[in-house]
């Protein structure tokens, strides 16, 4: 993350109020709950978990009672893919125990104008910071989620229904995918059809367009994308290439 260009503490009323900006804001919890719809997803900021807003996102925010939110307004926010992917799915984020560590200092403490650029760099180190494996348990919960997967190829998979067979939050199971898998969710399930749609073509007859209904794709014509994508031939041609030879009888 690059410069804090505003920081400060804020209250909301309790009314609705909507609206979108062109740059970053991170929203972390002093006191109370904001309630908020960001780019059509809803949650809240409250004790343990903060909220990052991308810039020209419109989002909506309410409060109820006392409330008192660290927010930070930032230029730009350098995200690498697999952040950029948990953002784009999850905007609230849980807040880790060095963050809640330097807004505790920071609601508690008045500080000259220098220490708040040190403070600023703390605070962005801590929150842009992420684990480099797996949490413990993780990769079982991630294990059923891969099972729903190969149990509904020929079906529509959705982060919703893999949270709730994972018991992942959205932005766990990206990054749990990420990590175990080295891919997305959803590049990850690609990968799953695109292997059964070539074990039939190699082990079937079945028509191209049934193969495609099979293993998810929308048609034919997106099977053979997908293929041409990973640098494979044709689904037709890939059959041709892979065909058994027929059985000669002694």
């Amino acid at each position: 993350m690059n410069a804090i260009d505003r920081l400060d503490f804020r209250s909301y009323r309790a009314e609705t109020e909507r609206h979108a900006h062109g740059f970053w804001q991170v929203v972390l919890p002093v006191e109370g709950r904001l309630d908020m719809e960001i780019g059509g997803r809803g949650g809240a900021v409250r004790a343990g978990q903060g909220a990052l807003i991308p810039p020209g996102i419109d989002h909506a925010f309410e409060a109820s009672g006392e409330n008192r939110f660290l927010v930070a307004d930032v230029s730009s926010v350098p995200l690498g893919e697999a952040e950029a992917e948990r953002f784009a799915v999850e905007a609230f984020f849980p807040v880790s125990s060095p963050v809640k560590a330097l807004v505790d200092y920071r609601a508690a403490t008045e500080i000259s104008r220098e220490a708040v650029g040190h403070w600023c760099a703390l605070f962005l180190a801590a929150l842009s910071s992420g684990s480099d494996a797996p949490q413990p348990g993780e990769a079982g919960l991630l294990a059923r989620a891969v099972a729903h997967m190969e149990a509904n190829l020929a079906g529509t998979v959705t982060i919703e229904a893999l949270c709730r067979v994972s018991g992942l939050q959205p932005h766990r199971l990206t990054r749990a995918f990420r990590l175990v898998h080295g891919e997305s969710p959803y590049a990850f399930l690609t990968g799953l059809r695109l292997r059964e749609a070539r074990r039939l073509l190699r082990k079937t007859g079945l028509p191209l367009a049934e193969i495609a209904a099979r293993t998810g794709f929308a048609d034919q014509s997106a099977m053979t994308r997908h293929m041409r994508r990973k640098g494979w031939p044709s689904p037709a041609a890939y059959r041709l290439a892979h065909r058994a030879p027929p059985h000669r009888s002694p």
